[in-house]
């Protein structure tokens, strides 16, 4: 009698129509197993403290907080070149003197002119 070719390989080795076929439980397994891996990587990488829509979210924050920078760096520039025109220009420093506090010189004549409604109203007054 002839034996078959099963019994003539080692025990461990499976013939080759078994080898090939798995399990329809091992599979689903491995299906849920991956799915899981994924969906639970996929979470970490899109959300979470390090997320890539907190990444997004950052990085508009940012770009916020560098204009807002950029503004108030030309603000402050612009202070300075004032205060050095209030320090240095002595133009400036009389017209303000002038509209502010109502300064003259000496010899300089004022004029008030008084609106027609506020004219109308010092007359009824009286």
């Amino acid at each position: 009698m002839r034996k078959s070719n099963y019994k003539r390989f080692s025990l461990s080795r499976k013939p080759a129509v078994l080898r090939y076929y798995e399990n329809p439980r091992k599979t689903r397994f491995k299906k849920i197993l991956y799915t899981a891996v994924i969906i639970f990587i996929s979470y970490f990488f899109l959300s979470g403290d390090r997320g890539l829509v907190k990444l997004v979210k950052l990085k508009r924050e940012r770009s916020a907080i560098n204009n807002d920078i950029s503004k108030i760096q030309d603000e402050i520039d612009k202070k300075r070149k004032e205060k050095e025109a209030y320090q240095n220009d002595m133009d400036l420093i009389e017209k303000i003197a002038r509209r502010d506090l109502g300064l003259v010189k000496k010899g300089e004549v004022i004029y008030k002119f008084i609106p027609s409604d506020q004219k109308k109203q010092a007359e009824e007054k009286k």
